[in-house]
C-alpha cells in the first residue's frame, strides 16, 4: 500500500505545467504546424473533443484511438479544410488517422511485432519538402491481465520492441517526424532509442495526459513529437477536449543553414 501511494504521488506531481517552448524562427522560411491528439475511442462524436481537433490552424493532424464513428464526424467537420484525409481502423483503441493540407504521396500500415497497435508511415509533400511521418500508439503500461500497477514496471520492453520494428521501416534520408501516444515519459525506452538515432524531442514541458481519481488527478507526459533533419520553432499543449489526452502542437521549419 505504501508503494502504491508513493507511485500515485509521483503521478500527481510529475506533470506540473511549464511555459510552452518557443524558439526564434526565421520569418523568411515557411512553417509547418503539426498536431498529435489521442481522441479516446470511447468518446467518438463528442462535440468538445471534435472541436479540439481543429482548434489551431494546423497543416497536419495525427490522431490516435480513432473509430468508424470518429471518422464520420471528423470528415464531416473538417473535410473541407483538409483535402487529404485517411483513416485506418483497428480493434477498439488501435485506430489511427491523418488530416493533411498537403498531398500524401505514400501511406503504409506497419503492424506491431507484439500484435497490439499498428503504426502508420506517411510521406507528405509540404512547403518544407518531402517529409516522412510516423503516427504511433505504443503499448500501454498495463499487463495482459489488466494490471496497471505491474504494467508500469514491466511493459517498457514491449514499447522498445515496437519502436525498433517501426524504426527499421523508416527512410533514413528523409526529414522525419515521429509523433503520437508513446504511453511513456521522456525517459522511456522508445524515446531513448530515437534519441540515440539522432532524433530530438519537441518538449513543451507539460503533461499531456490526465486521469481523475478519488485522490486527485493523475498527470503524465505520454504524448510526444520527435523530429530529425528539421528545425523546431515551437511546441505547446492545448487544454482542450474531453479525452484523457491533450492535443500537442509543434511548429517546424526546414533546417537552418549554419
Amino acid at each position: 500500500m505504501r508503494v502504491s501511494l508513493l507511485i500515485l504521488f509521483f503521478f500527481l506531481i510529475a506533470g506540473c505545467a511549464a511555459p510552452a517552448l518557443r524558439i526564434q524562427e526565421d520569418p523568411s522560411l515557411p512553417k509547418l504546424t503539426v498536431v498529435t491528439f489521442n481522441v479516446n475511442y470511447s468518446l467518438a462524436g463528442d462535440s468538445e473533443t471534435l472541436k479540439a481537433i481543429g482548434s489551431v490552424a494546423a497543416d497536419l493532424i495525427l490522431l490516435q484511438e480513432t473509430t468508424p464513428e470518429w471518422e464520420l464526424v471528423t470528415r464531416r467537420e473538417y473535410g473541407s479544410r483538409f483535402p487529404h484525409v485517411k483513416f485506418w481502423h483497428d480493434h477498439r483503441e488501435g485506430g489511427l488517422a491523418v488530416l493533411s493540407k498537403y498531398k500524401i504521396s505514400k501511406a503504409e500500415i506497419l503492424e506491431s511485432p507484439v500484435g497490439r497497435y499498428p503504426a502508420v508511415r506517411l510521406e507528405v509533400s509540404t512547403p518544407l519538402g518531402n517529409l516522412q511521418i510516423l503516427n504511433i500508439h505504443l503499448h500501454p503500461p498495463v499487463t495482459k491481465g489488466g494490471n496497471h500497477f505491474a504494467g508500469y514496471f514491466t511493459t517498457f520492453g514491449i514499447r522498445l520492441k515496437e519502436m525498433k520494428s517501426f524504426f527499421q521501416r523508416l527512410d533514413p534520408m528523409l526529414p522525419t517526424i515521429v509523433a503520437g501516444d508513446f504511453n511513456e515519459e521522456s525517459d522511456g525506452s522508445a524515446i531513448q532509442l530515437l534519441i540515440k538515432e539522432g532524433f530530438l524531442r519537441a518538449n513543451p514541458g507539460k503533461d499531456t495526459w490526465r486521469y481523475k481519481t478519488i485522490f486527485g488527478t493523475l498527470r503524465r507526459a505520454l504524448d510526444h513529437v520527435m523530429y530529425r533533419q528539421l528545425s523546431l520553432v515551437s511546441s505547446r499543449v492545448l487544454s482542450k477536449g474531453k479525452s484523457d489526452h491533450l492535443p500537442l502542437v509543434s511548429e517546424f521549419q526546414a533546417p537552418r543553414v549554419k
